[in-house]
């Protein structure tokens, strides 16, 4: 039987042959927490949907290795019958969301592997509009002027996360610097690598796929930093 393409607004625990369309937006690090499992996160949406529909992966241990290179970041893939889980819901977004998981009968097909690799897209923080939505990402370039201690929030749920605020500027900014705010292992290990560094020299970071916020204004959390 002929698969036909599927929204991914109407996948479910009970979707079983299926397939979709789907741009790799975001792909994370991968991450090493003490005693627990290696683990990435992937969001995926569907390619030319207009509505922006997004469904998230998490890879643990071996798939972090196994789909290096399978999957790549902006680019666009054919992804047929991979199981339907529902998110915890303490980690869900809305209530009922789901993720996308790869089993035996999955089947990846990348739709071009001759387009090369996708190179970030820097703006400038100036240019980085004010009425952004919240499906939106940023690729920014600036230079570390200010990185707080880490301080923790606690979600509605009771779950207790880690943030730590970095405040950069770059030529456009004048006087004005932007608050990025980094949460969970972004806010422990990878900042780590910068906390020396920006009090000493003129520190330049790459901070890919920045998530607009509202709060004390303009505000991002970075999906992933170089």
């Amino acid at each position: 039987m002929k698969l036909e393409y599927t929204p991914l607004n109407k996948l479910s625990p009970i979707s079983k042959a299926y397939k979709v369309r789907v741009n790799l937006k975001e792909k994370s690090p991968i991450r090493a927490p003490p005693n627990k499992k290696r683990f990435q996160k992937l969001v995926f949406e569907v390619f030319e949907d207009e509505e922006g529909n997004n469904m998230k992966a998490t890879l643990f241990g071996d798939e972090c290795d196994h789909f290096k290179k399978v999957f790549e970041h902006k680019k666009k893939y054919e992804i047929a019958n991979a199981p339907v889980r529902t998110i915890n819901p303490k980690f869900s977004s809305f209530p009922g969301e789901c993720k996308l998981t790869f089993g035996g009968m999955t089947k990846i097909q990348a739709i071009d592997r001759t387009e090369g690799p996708v190179l970030h897209e820097y703006i400038s923080i100036a240019d980085v509009p004010r009425t952004s939505g919240p499906s939106h990402r940023f690729d920014l370039l600036g230079i570390v002027v200010h990185m707080e201690d880490i301080r923790q929030v606690e979600y509605k749920s009771g779950r207790v996360a880690d943030v730590r605020d970095i405040i950069i500027i770059d030529e456009s900014t004048g006087s004005r610097p932007l608050i990025i705010s980094a949460w969970g292992q972004l806010a422990l290990s990878d900042c780590e690598k910068l906390k020396d560094d920006w009090t000493s020299t003129f520190l330049v970071v790459s901070l890919t796929s920045l998530k607009p916020a509202s709060h004390r204004g303009t505000l991002f959390s970075p999906f992933a930093t170089v």
